[in-house]
């Protein structure tokens, strides 16, 4: 009788520890699926920075591109500009040249 009981305890044990080792098992297959999940998550946001990196060197190409653009628009303004000068300078001249003739005419 005593084997026997021995023997039920021993039993009984046996299944406490597997079921602890199911429970440990599923723990694990739980924390695999999450560690899944958040590489996936990671691959994802990595793409995403990669994306994000060749747009912004899209958009700075575009903006030195139109820095150039402004230089080269200042730079024909301030030739205009001198012609502006020139071209004042002018009508004054013919201003002053056409005032006396006026007077004699």
């Amino acid at each position: 009788m005593v084997a026997q009981s021995d023997l039920t305890k021993a039993l009984k044990e046996l299944r406490e520890e597997n079921q602890k080792k199911e429970n440990q098992v599923r723990m694990l297959e739980e924390k695999r699926n999450n560690c899944e999940e958040g590489k996936n998550e990671i691959q994802g946001l990595r793409e995403a920075i990669e994306e994000k990196k060749v747009e912004i060197n899209d958009r700075d190409k575009t903006l030195d591109e139109k820095k150039y653009r402004i230089l080269d628009l200042k730079k024909k303004i301030q030739e205009l500009e001198k012609f502006k000068f020139v071209l004042d300078y002018k009508i004054k001249e013919l201003k002053r040249d056409i005032g006396p003739r006026e007077v004699q005419i």
